[in-house]
Parts: structure tokens; C-alpha cells; sequence
């Protein structure tokens, strides 16, 4: 059996005897003098060994190391040491940016290998990339402890795991050694109870693995970078079933205070249906400033008489990835988490909500990906465009970029990701594939890509009175290009993703015939058919879309946000949650095209809710 051993040469200042660099003289030009580093080879090792780093720079000056792959770079007092995080190729990067005596040195790269060798066992995570804990609750780590070769023994003995905190988080006090025992298939879970958890304070840590060894095997190594801990979610009574939105504007309920279109500012009051309906937190404000999360929205599918408790996470703006660096928090489909500002990811906040509701979570919808292929900036470049005669914008290389193969795959990338991190969440928090349906839903189309279904020439009538100023080429690219690919690539991901309890609910073709600027319908005003939202026929006579606002409006006594542009309104989002109704078929989820019926349902006692007649019809 091989011994352990570790590399062990201090980072940092080297003898002046052993400088190869340049003699310094008061006579030299002046200028930077140039530096190289030397790199100690670093022989392939094996995954129970922590490998400490060795290199200078002729400088003298501090070298930095960057590490990738199977392994991670753990800083301590007076050096760095890499451990393995799995076994497979550790590529080291050690550099030396530089001062104003010395140029920056020529980056120095090797590569070497963490293998099981003599060790002769391999460590592996056989859980999610992110493990997710709520304060109080279990922590479960599920691992394997496999041998390098197939001999016909088996590892055998106990698997200690310890939380550690990471630099700049918390500390992790009290975070005791956990122990567990290898089964005959040499997987391993590790419990940390929520004895532990409870006085952990929220945020990330790390947890260090080791195997003990036995007569056979030595010891093995294994560090998971990410283990999260999350204040514990909200627990609604009762034991109804829920359903969950997760998600971006078109799901969250972006636009809709507007009952259809009437732009005159002087009459928005036709058509505003609800001045508090973003506020989502006590009916006073937003829980997270701008995700627009509407009374209406279509996950609410209570109001359309299901009695269903539903729980909306979606946000105005999301991306699958959480951008914390604009004017406003935008959580994505991660597990993004700052307990400083109280910011956490969709599908970190999924895991909370699913964990203090054991069971109860039987469907979760969610929209996303328009986003991440710009579709809101490429509007406005198309509205400005008509605006001022300019190029069509659906003849611009950099548009057309967007919705070519390349890009295409990366969305789909990140669109299976996010399918992914919200499996995992709903996995962490203890539900089983059986126990619950994702739906994602496609994106329906907002304005008629045909001309001849446009109210308003092609002149500025379509910016000031209908809100549509676009070309009828780019209505049509917009139509049968960018919204084609972005669905179809919506429903790549949930069949890339293999998951069997996904269900596709197609909207493409659900507001035909009540679009934005749609001949048959018309903006609510004195003079037109629909005089106020609040008329009984409003619903079908009105615009399921709002319109495109050029400028900002939420100012100075106007109600109007441009972000709400080309929206769901309140009638497009009362269709989606018949939809969504549908589509829940009282638990058994079932997945389908989403289209207009005939007609409407009558409005709900007491109330000016009218819902659509929809249909949903198998996807074709």
C-alpha cells in the first residue's frame, strides 16, 4: 500500500541567491524589467492527497494560481493547497501580474492527474451540484465510494463529513463531524440532523469527505464546494394541494393592471383594473421591487373558481441565471443566495417553499428563455427603427445572430439548466418525480405577423394610436422567426432534459384574434365599441396584449411602465389562467395546445371578471 504524502513549499518570497533575474544598476534604462516563473512539476497523485503549490517568480513578487477541473484550491495561512473534488485532470495556472518595476510574467500551465492509484478507492458526489438545507432541517449528502479496479472487493467502513465555512461567509460554528457507514453497493448518505442546521447561520459553506479506509483500501478525499443553507420557507395551512409559478414577465403578470389598451393618458382610468395589483406583499408593495407579480396572474387560477392555493416566484426580467448587478434584483431559475440583502434565486426559493410544505406542491409552471435571447431589446431596436425610417430590424446580422444555430444551443443550455436546477430543488426539498408535474409553457404570439390582420397601416398610426410600430417585415420575423425558434427551443429543453414528469402547454396561438392592433378588436375609449374594462362585453372586444410604450410613463401622474409593452393585459392573463386551469384538470396534469373558444364565461358573483372560453387541444 502506498503511503500518504503531500507537497508541501511555501508560496511566496524565495532567497536572493537563487534569483536568476536581471543585475540592477543606477546606469539602466529606464522602463519595466521583464520576469518569468518556474513551476515545480506536479506528479499525478491520487485523490486522499492535498497537494501544496510551488512556485516563484525571478520578481521575487507574489505568484497567483488559478485552478480548473476535477479539483478546487482551498487558501490557508501561508499557502493554498488543492484538493481533489473528484478524480480526473487538476489544470493549474500560476501568474504574476506585475508592478512598476516588473512586467507582468508569462502565465506557466500544467496539467496533472487525481487518480485512485495505490489509494485505491474513488470519491464521487452522487447528489445535485447544489445541496440545499433549510435552517432546522436535515442536510442529506449522497456519495459514493467506488474501487479503482474491479477485483471483487468492496470498500467497506464509515464516511466522515464536516461543514466548513468559506472565506467571507459565515462562520460555521458547532459544525460537527458527521459520520456514516458505507453500504454493500458503497454508496453513502450523510445526515447532518437539523439539530445542526437550526444554529447555523444562513449562506454557503463547504463540506470536506473522508473515508477511513479499512484492511483492504486506504483513505480517500472528497471536498463539495457547494452546500447551502436557507432560512426555513413559509408554511400555508391547510393540506390543499399547490401550484407554483416560476419564471419571467410572462408568467409573473407583467402588465397586467391594464384591461385592455386605451394609451391616451387622460383615459388610462378606462382601463386600469387594479392600481395596487403588483403589490404582492400585504396588498401594500412589491416583495421584490419591479418583478410585477399582478393580482391576475395566471397561476392564480383560484379566482377562475378552482379552489387551488398557488404561490407565484416568477419575476419580471428573469433570466435563467439571477443578475444582481442592475437597478433591480432579478432572481433566475438558480440557486442564487445573499442572506446580506435577503436575495435568493427561483429555485432556491422554490426549495424553501417546497421543504416547509412536504407533498403538497402537485405542479409548478414555468415560462423562461425569452429573456436570455434579448426578445425585449429587439423589440425596441425594431419600434425605434420604424420610428425613424430606419433599417428593418429583422435585416440586422446582429438580430439574425441571435436566432442561429450557435446562440440557439447555448439558450438551449441554459434553458435545460434551469429545468434542472428547479428538479433539484423540488428532489432536495423530498419529492419524488411521481409526487408532482413541471409544465413549461411557450410564449403566445402578441401581434399578427400578417398584414393584412393589422388594424393601422404601415405608417406612424401604429405608434400613435395602436402601440404596435413595427414593420410588416419585422411583424412577420418577429412572428415567424424569433417567437418560433424561442418556443421550439422551450420545448427542446424539457425533452433534452429526460425528466418524465414534464408536460408542454403551448399558448403560441391562445390570443389570435384579441392581439395587440388585431383587426376585430379596438382600443377602449368613449368613441369605440368597449367604453370601459368593465363593460360585459369588454373581454372579447378588447386587446389581450398592452401596448408598446416608447417612454417611460410611471412618472408624473402617468400609470404607465414601459416594461409592461407587449404583455399578457389583464384579459390575456385571465386566458392563460384558464389554460393553466386546464392544463391542472383537477391533478391530473395534462400538457396540449392552448387556443380562443367560442365565447366567454360569465363574470363571477360580485365581481367584473369575465374569463374566456378556451380550449386545450393536443399540441400538433
Amino acid at each position: 500500500m502506498r503511503s500518504t504524502f503531500a507537497f508541501a513549499i511555501t508560496i511566496g518570497l524565495i532567497s536572493a541567491s537563487a534569483v536568476a533575474g536581471p543585475a540592477i544598476a543606477e546606469d539602466l534604462p529606464m522602463g519595466r524589467f521583464p520576469q518569468t516563473i518556474s513551476m515545480a512539476e506536479i506528479p499525478d497523485t491520487t485523490v486522499d492527497i492535498a497537494v501544496a503549490l510551488d512556485a516563484s517568480a525571478t520578481s521575487m513578487l507574489p505568484v497567483e494560481f488559478t485552478v480548473t477541473g476535477s479539483c478546487t484550491m482551498l487558501p490557508l495561512l501561508g499557502g493554498s493547497q488543492i484538493v481533489a473534488t473528484a478524480s480526473g485532470t487538476c489544470h493549474v495556472a500560476a501568474s504574476q501580474p506585475g508592478d512598476d518595476r516588473w512586467l507582468p510574467a508569462p502565465v506557466v500551465e500544467q496539467d496533472f492527474q487525481f487518480l485512485g492509484g495505490s489509494a485505491g478507492v474513488r470519491i464521487s458526489n452522487e447528489g445535485p451540484d447544489t445541496y440545499l438545507a433549510a435552517q432546522g432541517l436535515p442536510l442529506t449528502v449522497s456519495i459514493l465510494v467506488a474501487p479503482d479496479e474491479l477485483n471483487g472487493r468492496a470498500p467497506t467502513g464509515t464516511v466522515t463529513g464536516q461543514l466548513q465555512g468559506l472565506p467571507g461567509g459565515p462562520v460555521c460554528a458547532g459544525c460537527d463531524p458527521v459520520t456514516a457507514t458505507i453500504g454493500a453497493d458503497g454508496r453513502v448518505v450523510i445526515t447532518v440532523p437539523g439539530a445542526f442546521t437550526s444554529t447555523m447561520t444562513a449562506g454557503a459553506y463547504s463540506m470536506s469527505i473522508s473515508y477511513s479506509g479499512d484492511m483492504a483500501f486506504a483513505g480517500g478525499h472528497l471536498v463539495l464546494p457547494s452546500i447551502q443553507i436557507v432560512p426555513p420557507g413559509d408554511t400555508y395551512g391547510g393540506t390543499d394541494p399547490m401550484l407554483v409559478s416560476v419564471g419571467d414577465s410572462y408568467i409573473s403578470g407583467e402588465g397586467g393592471r391594464w384591461a385592455g389598451n386605451a394609451f391616451a393618458f387622460d383615459e388610462a382610468w378606462r382601463t386600469d383594473s387594479n392600481p395596487n395589483t403588483y403589490f404582492d406583499q400585504g396588498g401594500y408593495q412589491e416583495s421584490i421591487v419591479g418583478c410585477h407579480r399582478s393580482a391576475s396572474a395566471e397561476i392564480n387560477i383560484e379566482q377562475a373558481g378552482a379552489q387551488v392555493l398557488s404561490v407565484n416566484l416568477a419575476c419580471s426580467g428573469a433570466e435563467t441565471a439571477t443578475s444582481a448587478t442592475g437597478p433591480n434584483f432579478k432572481p433566475g431559475l438558480d440557486f442564487y443566495q445573499d442572506e446580506r440583502q435577503g436575495w435568493r434565486g427561483q429555485a432556491t426559493e422554490l426549495y424553501r417553499l417546497a421543504s416547509a410544505n412536504p407533498g403538497r406542491i402537485k405542479m409548478v409552471v414555468m415560462s423562461i428563455g425569452g429573456n436570455d435571447f434579448n426578445f425585449g431589446n429587439i423589440v425596441k431596436v425594431c419600434v425605434q427603427n420604424f420610428i425613424l425610417w430606419k433599417r428593418k430590424c429583422s435585416r440586422l446580422p446582429e438580430i439574425q445572430a441571435l436566432f442561429e444555430a450557435p446562440n440557439v444551443e447555448r439558450q438551449l443550455t441554459s434553458i435545460v439548466g434551469a429545468i434542472d436546477n428547479i428538479n433539484d430543488a423540488m428532489t432536495e426539498a423530498g419529492y419524488s418525480p411521481d409526487q408532482w408535474t413541471l409544465v413549461q409553457q411557450s410564449y403566445p404570439s402578441p401581434v399578427p405577423g400578417e398584414a393584412s390582420r393589422i388594424r393601422y397601416p404601415e405608417t406612424l398610426q401604429r405608434v400613435t394610436a395602436g402601440g404596435c410600430g413595427m414593420y410588416n417585415d419585422d411583424l412577420a420575423y418577429a412572428n415567424n422567426t424569433m417567437l418560433a425558434t424561442i418556443n421550439r427551443t422551450v420545448a427542446r429543453a424539457g425533452q433534452v432534459s429526460g425528466l418524465p414528469n414534464v408536460k408542454f402547454l403551448d399558448l403560441s396561438d391562445a390570443y389570435v384574434g384579441n392581439r395587440l392592433c388585431e383587426k376585430g378588436v379596438d382600443l377602449v375609449g368613449a368613441r369605440n365599441d368597449v367604453e370601459r374594462w368593465t363593460d360585459h362585453d369588454a373581454v372579447l372586444g378588447s386587446e389581450w396584449v398592452a401596448a408598446i410604450r416608447v417612454l417611460s410613463m410611471a412618472h408624473d401622474g402617468h400609470p404607465y411602465w414601459v416594461q409592461e409593452s407587449l404583455h399578457p393585459s389583464y384579459w390575456g392573463q385571465l386566458a392563460n389562467q384558464v389554460c393553466v386551469k386546464l392544463a391542472w384538470n383537477d391533478g391530473n396534469v395534462r400538457g396540449g395546445k392552448c387556443v380562443r373558444g367560442d365565447g366567454a364565461h360569465e363574470a363571477a358573483p360580485g365581481t367584473n371578471r369575465t374569463y374566456p372560453t378556451m380550449a386545450l387541444v393536443p399540441a400538433g
